[in-house]
């Protein structure tokens, strides 16, 4: 799988990911816009199901005029679903980050940015909080099963995608909950 190095760290491409898909048994993808950008709340997500002959991956992507260039911001719908259709992508082909679920923003920034509001509580950028599940995957993974929010063998990503939007919407209360729960 190609990747590209940026900033000392490898990403994999959108279309580098779409092909190995379609070379492990690609068989539909599709996609449903979860929140439209709008004066008061300009953060766009997108929810992505990609099925494959392994089963099925679901992918949310964010895009708001913070966390992509200056010309991608009259296109943020689009951008937001080419995050959430590369992160599916990404899930069903065990994929590095990939570049294009970076935003404008440096990847490593110490504490996560809202990138809007959505009623009274921050909707973090869904690349900060993956980043924050991957790095506590098991104690988030133990968190949800027993919750019942994934099943006995699941992970974090197998979530229905309301259950990862309540995340995003309230990333403190999630992972304040799973400290809590870990000791």
């Amino acid at each position: 799988m190609k990747t590209i190095n940026l900033k000392g760290k490898q990403y994999a491409t959108f279309n580098s990911v779409l092909d190995e898909a379609h070379k492990q048994g690609l068989e539909c993808i599709a996609t449903s816009l979860l929140q439209a950008p709008t004066k008061e709340s300009p953060v766009c997500i997108v929810q992505a199901k990609v099925k494959t002959s392994k089963g099925e991956y679901n992918g949310i992507g964010d895009a708001a005029p913070s966390n992509v260039g200056k010309m991608i911001v009259p296109h943020l719908i689009r951008m937001a679903e080419t995050r959430a259709i590369g992160r599916a992508l990404r899930f069903a082909t065990n994929a590095p980050t990939l570049a294009e679920e970076l935003g404008d923003e440096p990847a490593t920034a110490k504490e996560p940015q809202p990138v809007a509001t959505n009623g009274s509580a921050p909707v973090e950028s869904l690349n900060r909080i993956e980043q924050h599940m991957e790095e506590n995957e098991q104690a988030v993974n133990r968190f949800m099963r027993n919750k019942g929010l994934i099943g006995a063998d699941g992970t974090w990503r197998d979530a229905e995608p309301d259950t990862h939007v309540k995340i995003g919407q309230e990333p403190k209360r999630f992972f304040d909950a799973v400290q809590q729960f870990a000791k």
